[in-house]
């Protein structure tokens, strides 16, 4: 696996607040991808989780499908959506959409945040419609622990 460069992942992550940068190394090899990442206690509840929530692992699943396109974009992988990364950057946040993602991630253990948690991403596949570029990513944390699914929709 290709390990992703760390000033392009935080050029990618700079798009959330500091707080919410979790991922914090990414290795790629198409199609899969895996991330690292570092969550602490809860940032939004008066008493804090000291485990991951739904709400921190959507975080996850946005910021490694952020990573794992902008790499497999800028390789080529996908024939007919060419861009540099410079380009990827500028669709990131109103270009790119989250059509479908499973709110409900089924979490089969609890996945404590004291430490790195692991997770790895598989495209399942790509289709364009017209202007759009529809991507089905699913995501296992923590080998089996919890796992999601997403649907992201690049508009070009």
């Amino acid at each position: 696996m290709k390990q992703v460069d760390t000033g392009q992942l935080e050029r990618i992550l700079a798009i959330y607040e500091k707080p919410y940068r979790f991922l914090q190394k990414a290795e790629i090899d198409y199609p899969i991808v895996k991330g690292q990442f570092l969550i602490g206690k809860t940032k939004y509840a008066t008493t804090p989780f000291e485990h991951l929530t739904a709400i921190e692992a959507q975080f996850c699943i946005n910021q490694l499908s952020y990573v794992a396109f902008a790499e497999w974009i800028c390789e080529g992988r996908f024939k007919e959506l060419q861009m540099s990364f410079e380009e990827y950057l500028s669709y990131m946040g109103e270009h790119m959409l989250i059509a479908r993602t499973m709110t409900q991630i089924e979490f089969r253990k609890k996945i404590l945040t004291d430490h790195p948690i692991d997770m790895t991403g598989n495209l399942k596949g790509v289709k364009r419609q017209g202007n759009l570029w529809i991507a089905v990513m699913d995501y296992d944390f923590e080998a089996g622990k919890a796992k999601g699914s997403m649907t992201l929709v690049l508009e070009r």
